[in-house]
């Protein structure tokens, strides 16, 4: 194994384990308490949801989505646009 590749390990499986540790926590506090409890399993539990989502995004390039065609355009770029044509 190269220097490189060992000093790189660390900082790779670090967020996996963090998730790991957040998913663990969120389980255990579903379990145990009610209430405040439940949103606290909640959250922990969509946190790694919301990561997968995220890299699937990424990963098939929806990331990358022009969406300004998507977007109602705002009142303040709608008054530059008309400036710049009277222009």
């Amino acid at each position: 194994m190269t220097r490189v590749a060992r000093r790189r390990g660390p900082r790779v499986l670090a967020f996996p384990a963090l998730l790991a540790v957040v998913t663990a926590v969120a389980l255990a506090a579903g379990l145990v308490g009610q209430g405040a409890w439940d949103l606290l399993a909640t959250a922990g539990l969509l946190l790694p949801v919301a990561c997968a989502w995220r890299a699937f995004g990424r990963r098939m390039g929806l990331a990358s989505v022009d969406r300004a065609r998507y977007l109602p355009p705002s009142p303040a770029g709608h008054c530059l646009a008309q400036n710049a044509e009277r222009a």
